[in-house]
């Protein structure tokens, strides 16, 4: 069994936070970790890698915002290929488990809604023919009632409905949407 995990750090250019993170993801034995919202650039990546057991794969933009990882183990780290990298906003593995490969995208979408749809259908251009698809990441896209606390509504946009055409496309489910079921 391999462990996946999805977490948004909102910002993760402090060592401290970083290392606590290693630490956190090394005693639950996760063996992928794909994490959203980094700010990092190929300097702060190289001074991280000392304190992860693993190895790094990660796609940053020139601007300290947005940036995408995957945080590999040692574990796994020999059955994990790196596909494709994008714009800070998307990252794609593989990996083989036994007589199986999941392609693995971590995803870190647009906050402006009229960025947000156009980067979702770029994601599906990205996506098409793939099979084993696990997407994970933070779409910045509520898919249900459920995803929203307080007063803040679910607005089914033309991003909710780019994200619910990948969805079916890829046969794809949230898992908390599950819930309402």
């Amino acid at each position: 069994m391999v462990n996946i995990v999805s977490l948004n750090v909102n910002g993760l250019r402090d060592s401290n936070k970083f290392q606590k993170l290693c630490k956190y993801c090394s005693e639950n034995y996760f063996d992928v970790v794909g994490i959203q919202e980094t700010f990092w650039d190929d300097d702060i990546v190289h001074d991280f890698e000392k304190y992860w057991d693993g190895e790094i794969l990660y796609s940053c933009s020139n601007i300290a915002r947005q940036g995408v990882a995957f945080l590999v183990s040692n574990r796994v780290k020999n059955d994990v290929t790196l596909v494709q990298i994008f714009d800070g906003r998307c990252i794609h593995i593989k990996i083989q488990i036994e007589d199986l490969t999941l392609n693995i995208v971590n995803c870190y979408a647009p906050n402006i809604v009229s960025n947000r749809s156009q980067f979702f259908e770029l994601l599906m251009n990205k996506l098409t023919n793939l099979e084993n698809l696990v997407l994970i990441g933070d779409t910045n896209t509520s898919m249900s009632k459920l995803d929203r606390s307080g007063k803040a509504l679910h607005i089914e946009d033309k991003a909710y409905k780019s994200l619910t055409k990948i969805s079916e496309q890829f046969n794809i489910y949230d898992i908390f949407g599950l819930k309402e079921s």
